[in-house]
């Protein structure tokens, strides 16, 4: 092999590697979608059978369980821990993407590239804090029982 082939042979590789992270991306996706589709069509067949056997056996069926009315079960609204936890988490995995990228980087204007999952982790924490007042100045809204005196219960 020679000094032409392995810089022709690199040169395809630092192509393909790109190409191939986001075709197994996709895929990976796509296989996602799929498992959790057949696994929410088992799900009501198995329920069917359950409602048909009772039926001919004169029972009356249970009702159906809502997650299955509603599309699969909606999650629940985001906690105010649940924010905290995802902005954390998205905060230092920016500032360390960003340290790795200044740090082992010849272009060090790369490290930007940090800002952007840092900038979601600051969006979450900020929604932590919004919500977080939000509860507090609903819960103040009605007044905490009080002695005669004035004072706190307990």
């Amino acid at each position: 092999m020679s000094i032409d082939d392995s810089s022709e042979l690199v040169s395809i590789l630092r192509a393909s590697v790109p190409l191939a992270t986001i075709v197994l991306s996709i895929g990976i996706a796509m296989l996602g979608t799929m498992l959790h589709y057949r696994r929410r069509t088992r799900i009501a067949e198995l329920i069917h059978t359950e409602r048909m056997a009772a039926i001919e056996r004169g029972i009356e069926p249970s009702p159906l369980p809502p997650e299955l009315l509603n599309g699969g079960g909606r999650r629940a609204a985001m906690t105010p821990a649940d924010y905290l936890r995802r902005g954390l988490l998205l905060l230092f995995i920016g500032i360390a993407v960003a340290i790795a990228l200044l740090v082992s980087s010849r272009h060090p204007e790369r490290a930007v590239w940090g800002l952007v999952p840092a900038a979601a982790g600051a969006a979450y924490l900020l929604m932590y804090r919004l919500d977080a007042r939000r509860q507090q100045s609903g819960s103040s809204l009605a007044p905490a029982p009080q002695h005669h005196d004035g004072r706190s219960p307990g």
